[in-house]
């Protein structure tokens, strides 16, 4: 597969004087990635398999109550919009709109009501979402989460123990403890003058000089 608009743009490819065929799509941990980097596709094959379920889920219409048909929509059905989400959620309005379709077929025959009824109702009275909202992600403000080597890290240099000998110092249980007090104390003492400095500046700038 080769990632582009355009086509014929590199001369056929060969392996063992074998032919390699050219392929428009390429499904990989269960995403079907396009040649053209479009959604369109995966959301098809998505929507296919949806509907299948969905229409399972209306022999049980009659025999089975709402909240019980609304948790088998949350756990069967829903956990594959939502597998890859966070991935294919870029894709364009028109395939949001078919998976809100689905959804909307779904919640209908969870409720039992009309094919008519207003769909922000149906979604309001299961406490369900839209793919537009669902799918929305809040960006993150600020610096980059932390990773937890990178905690470990910056503790371990503000108790003054080495990252890189800190294993052979830890193989002694008295020394390690004598370590990790002596460090605690240090980084105590640093922090107490470290807010200090931060009350005296703001005395400084309540007061004036």
């Amino acid at each position: 597969m080769t990632i582009s608009n355009q086509r014929n743009i590199h001369p056929p490819l060969f392996f063992k004087n074998i032919r390699l065929s050219e392929t428009a799509t390429h499904k990989r941990l269960g995403l079907i990635f396009h040649h053209s980097l479009s959604w369109h596709t995966h959301v098809l094959h998505l929507h296919q398999k949806v509907m299948t379920k969905i229409s399972r889920l209306r022999s049980f219409l009659n025999s089975l109550p709402r909240h019980s048909l609304l948790i088998i929509y949350k756990t069967n059905i829903l956990p594959i919009f939502d597998y890859g989400s966070i991935i294919y959620d870029n894709c364009s309005d028109s395939d949001k709109h078919l998976l809100n379709k689905a959804q909307l077929s779904a919640a209908k025959i969870i409720l039992g009501c009309l094919t008519t009824t207003s769909s922000s109702d149906v979604l309001l009275d299961l406490n369900l979402k839209t793919f537009r909202r669902r799918y929305k992600a809040p960006r993150g403000t600020g610096r980059p989460k932390l990773r937890y080597k990178d905690v470990i890290k910056r503790d371990m240099a503000s108790f003054h123990i080495s990252p890189q000998s800190w294993e052979t110092l830890a193989a002694g249980r008295n020394r390690w403890r004598a370590s990790l007090s002596y460090g605690y104390s240090l980084s105590a003492t640093s922090y107490a003058e470290k807010m200090e400095k931060r009350r005296a500046h703001c005395r400084l700038r309540r007061d004036g000089p």
